[in-house]
Order: C-alpha cells, then sequence, then structure tokens
C-alpha cells in the first residue's frame, strides 16, 4: 500500500499544492480514494479476498481518509523542517527547491 501510493504521491503533492486550497484538497483527496479503490480492486480479485462485510470497507476508507490527511498535514509541515534544517547538517549542496 505504502509504495503504491506513496511512491508517487510527493511530487503530486508538489505540483497540486500550487492551485488553490480547496481544489488541492479535493485532488489529493480523489488521488487518494482513487489508489485506495485500485488496491482494495486488486487486492479483492487477485488474492480472492472476501468482499462481503460493507460496514467494514466504510469504516476503513474514513479511516484511511483520517490518516491520509494527517499524514499530509505531517508532510506539509515536515518537508521545510528537512530541507532547511536536516538536509545542510547531512552536507547536501544542492537545493530541492
Amino acid at each position: 500500500m505504502f509504495a503504491f501510493f506513496m511512491g508517487w504521491y510527493p511530487i503530486y503533492k508538489k505540483h497540486v499544492e500550487k492551485l488553490n486550497v480547496v481544489l488541492s484538497w479535493i485532488l489529493k483527496l480523489s488521488a487518494f480514494n482513487t489508489s485506495m479503490l485500485l488496491l482494495y480492486l486488486f487486492t479483492t480479485k487477485i488474492f480472492s479476498l472476501p468482499e462481503d462485510l460493507v460496514e467494514m470497507k466504510v469504516a476503513f476508507f474514513l479511516f484511511a481518509n483520517i490518516g491520509f490527511v494527517l499524514i499530509d498535514i505531517f508532510f506539509t509541515l515536515f518537508i521545510p523542517f528537512y530541507i532547511f534544517k536536516i538536509r545542510k547538517r547531512l552536507g547536501f549542496k544542492k537545493d530541492l527547491l
């Protein structure tokens, strides 16, 4: 799951956050939910996991979205800290921005 979504998400996040805040969140949540749906379909069809328990699916998607929003906020706060504090201490010369 992590590699399926988070592998490309930081690049997507960088470009989407140049738009206004509301549109940015709509696009980010849409991308996340599309990835979650594709992963769900992949796991149920390929690995033949049971598709029942509708309540569990709804709860899972709800909590996954809450987790995604929290992770996105953390990334937004951590990325500048990494670029301006940690990266300098590690001795990197090239700017990321």
